[in-house]
């Protein structure tokens, strides 16, 4: 019976055709894969949305399926592990994050040869990490600092911006080297 039918228009992955013996049209929905459900945790959804407010952004739904994309994760990600994840086209994904760094919502980390991922920024996050970053596979990896580590990098900070009067906001530790995977495979 479908295989009778004329499709007539094809709108955002349907296609209406007529429904055989009467005037009216049916709507018959595309093969496509529907896109995961994320959820954003309410807090973060809060707080994004109090960041927005004044730059006037919306927390829109594509937004919230971004960020709950990169809420979730348990590394930081390439924009087409982002697009895979949320179910938001290419472009969109693109446009939301440049738009989500700019405010402040979301930070960018330098991959191996310019593979550029993206986490949410720690204040949204409330995770204090680091990362370690393979320099052969561009894979970037949390890690977690002792607080003996935090303790070193923190003193040694603040003996150099005694001598230059430079004002810390955060800081930003890679190691760079390579993965388990990469050695192992020579």
């Amino acid at each position: 019976m479908l295989a009778e039918m004329r499709m007539i228009t094809i709108t955002m992955g349907r296609a209406l055709v007529p429904d055989r013996g009467r005037d009216s049209v049916d709507v018959v929905t595309s093969s496509r894969k529907p896109a995961p459900t994320l959820s954003l945790s309410p807090a973060t959804a809060a707080a994004v949305a109090h960041v927005l407010a004044p730059l006037e952004l919306r927390l829109t739904a594509h937004r919230r399926a971004v960020l709950a994309a990169l809420e979730i994760s348990d590394r930081p990600l390439t924009t087409d592990e982002v697009v895979h994840r949320s179910g938001v086209p290419v472009s969109t994904v693109y446009r939301n994050l440049a738009e989500l760094v700019e405010a402040g919502v979301v930070v960018r980390v330098a991959g191996a040869g310019g593979g550029d991922r993206h986490e949410l920024a720690e204040p949204f996050s409330q995770h204090h990490h680091h990362h370690l970053v393979c320099v052969q596979c561009g894979i970037v990896t949390d890690f977690d600092p002792s607080a003996q580590l935090e303790r070193l990098i923190d003193k040694e900070v603040g003996a150099l911006l005694q001598s230059t009067g430079f004002e810390v906001s955060n800081h930003v530790f890679d190691v760079r080297g390579r993965c388990y995977d990469c050695v192992s495979a020579g």
